[in-house]
């Protein structure tokens, strides 16, 4: 007989779209118990905690009080993940922090010590590397399907009638390069094996009282690729997302599309996946409560997180004139180069 799960009873810090969803799936998962859901809004947890059966908590200190919780995913606002990621660190639990890991190195260094201090789990939520249709592009890329790649195009636009106030505040969201790049920046250097080496970006020229609704990105990897993103967000109505992601290599080209179509161009001819099926939040999760159970299995580090974060650093650094920025991993801050590398 198999030995039975190790129960996890775990809070959800941040009761808005994204902590309700997470509470939703983790509430299906074997030896899973979601115990609180945590959130300064008090009648927003008590709707989702009513929607799984758990408490609702003001603070984590309340829901590891009143549900003896073990483990939590911070699914809060931007700038306060430094905050949250130090009081789970002191408290001992296993952690899925959602990305951004921070809005800066400075913050992110300051998590990495604390997780380092503690006895819990930590992983980040790049959920792209729970996708089936990602996983599958790395798995034909890494393993020589289209060739030695050498252009990357990577565009996301999204909109939508109503988004939380901190997306656009300068201090606490970042806007659209901190909700989107960390994602871009982690999924190249993963699905490509090759670092990000240096970055050049670009705002409109419109101003805005805050943080940026769009932003495009170029990018050296490795010694021989090249390539994009373009992300903007659109506010006060909605649009259907579209993402646009290609490469190119020597023997053939890669697409992926929002409808989570796969497709593979070679000279033998043209296939195509549709992973629409998948339920990659599911899959997330299971990884996260592997990892608390004391099975490791390629998550996602607090190493990565900090990594997007100096890239997205790197970019917001750029914005101002358009400059390249070097960023190789052997330097703790980033440098800027002045010219194109």
């Amino acid at each position: 007989m198999s030995e039975p799960y190790r129960e996890i009873r775990l809070g959800v810090w941040g009761a808005g779209s994204m902590g309700a969803r997470v509470a939703r799936s983790a509430a299906t998962l074997p030896g899973v118990v979601v115990g609180a859901i945590i959130d300064v809004d008090e009648a927003r947890a008590r709707d989702v905690a009513a929607s799984v059966g758990a408490v609702a908590a003001g603070s984590l200190e309340e829901a590891c009080a009143v549900a003896d919780i073990d483990a939590v995913y911070i699914g809060l606002p931007n700038a306060v993940h430094r905050d949250a990621g130090i009081e789970a660190a002191r408290r001992n639990l296993h952690v899925l922090i959602d990305k951004p890991l921070t809005t800066d190195l400075a913050d992110a260094d300051a998590v990495l010590s604390a997780a380092a201090s503690s006895s819990g789990f930590w992983m980040m939520g790049f959920s792209y590397r729970f996708r089936e249709e990602w996983r599958r592009a790395r798995e034909i890329i890494r393993s020589g399907g289209i060739g030695e790649p050498y252009f990357v195009s990577d565009n996301v636009i999204e909109a939508y009638r109503v988004t939380p106030a901190w997306y656009w505040s300068a201090e606490a969201g970042g806007g659209t390069l901190h909700l989107q790049s960390h994602h871009v920046f982690d999924r190249w250097e993963w699905l490509l094996g090759a670092d990000v080496t240096a970055v050049s970006a670009q705002t409109p020229t419109t101003e805005r009282a805050d943080a940026e609704l769009a932003v495009v990105v170029a990018a050296r990897m490795g010694p021989s690729i090249v390539g994009s993103s373009a992300m903007s967000f659109g506010v006060g109505y909605d649009a259907p997302p579209r993402i646009s992601f290609t490469v190119q290599g020597t023997r053939g080209m890669l697409e992926l599309d929002e409808t989570r179509r796969l497709t593979v161009a070679t000279a033998e001819g043209l296939v195509e996946e549709l992973h629409s099926d998948d339920d990659w939040l599911v899959t997330q999760l299971s990884a996260f409560i592997a990892g608390a159970r004391g099975v490791l299995a390629d998550q996602p580090t607090l190493a990565a997180g900090r990594r997007a974060v100096q890239l997205a650093e790197a970019a917001a650094l750029s914005t101002s004139d358009g400059a390249w920025i070097s960023t190789p991993r052997s330097l703790p801050r980033i440098a800027s180069t002045g010219a194109t590398p």
